[in-house]
């Protein structure tokens, strides 16, 4: 857990680390901000293909828990279209998904929905979804 909120932390989600302690009283949220070392161990990436998203799909299957943000083009829910979607799949473990609109470059959300609706319909794997609350 504690490389968790470690990556939490570094991603800037703030809000999110407070939550656990609410949840998780006792947790520690000192983290390894000043840790280079640690730093240089980040796996950040995007997913432009149909092939890295299988990729994708085999890491969150294989995972106890994700936490993913949906990224958008306006902050209005009703006007919004998804234009990515970013995981967070441990500590320093990341990956960016491009939402094509069939102009731009990135994967087809049928093909995104397709390689992860199982994985999220998994009761098995925990998700957290980042300020989802405000995305709805």
């Amino acid at each position: 857990m504690k490389e968790f909120v470690n990556f939490l932390t570094g991603m800037e989600f703030f809000s999110l680390v407070n939550r656990l302690s609410r949840i998780q009283p006792g947790l520690n949220l000192d983290g390894d901000k000043n840790d280079e070392a640690a730093h240089d161990e980040s796996d950040y990436c995007t997913v432009e293909d149909v092939k890295f998203l299988d990729k994708l799909g085999t890491e969150l299957a294989s995972s106890e828990q994700f936490l993913f943000d949906l990224v958008t083009d306006n902050r209005d829910p009703m006007q919004a279209k998804i234009i990515g979607i970013g995981f967070a799949i441990g500590a320093r473990i990341a990956r960016y998904v491009s939402v094509s609109d069939g102009l731009s470059p990135g994967i087809r959300f049928s093909d995104i929905s397709n390689a992860l609706k199982p994985i999220f319909e998994n009761s098995q794997i925990s998700k957290i979804a980042h300020n989802f609350n405000i995305k709805i």
